[in-house]
């Protein structure tokens, strides 16, 4: 499940891209309507497959000044909620599928943040908890 709601942001977020660009060709066109029509579909059914997640999501969503990002193994950004995008000045879709690093990491800090994400996702060596 959470592979695929990876996977659907990332789409997603590739699609606004495309949205985005001034230079969408007829050609362009058929494949984003295509690709909407999917996402549509696949929204649908990840949601309603995502029960207490939902209810998650929904929660975090409400906190407007906790800033919470959701990252996967590559420390890609795949969750960027309203506060991030206030504090950090970063939109949602400029900021998903950036790696964490990028953004928000000092690079003084950035070797050290990168090993424990590693650490967490291969060891299950767990991040202490801090802002």
């Amino acid at each position: 499940m959470k592979n695929n709601l990876e996977a659907h942001i990332l789409r997603c977020s590739k699609v606004l891209e495309l949205l985005v660009s001034d230079s969408i060709t007829p050609e362009h066109q058929t494949e984003v309507n295509l690709i909407l029509d999917l996402i549509k579909y696949e929204k649908s059914q990840t949601i309603a497959c995502m029960g207490e997640e939902r209810n998650f999501i929904e929660l975090i969503n409400g906190v407007p000044s906790v800033a919470i990002q959701g990252y996967n193994k590559n420390r890609e950004l795949i969750y960027w909620n309203k506060a991030s995008e206030l504090i950090y000045g970063y939109t949602f879709s400029e900021a998903i599928g950036k790696r964490l690093e990028q953004l928000i990491i000092p690079e003084a800090m950035q070797s050290v943040v990168v090993a424990g994400i590693n650490n967490w996702f291969s060891k299950g060596i767990a991040i202490p908890a801090g802002e």
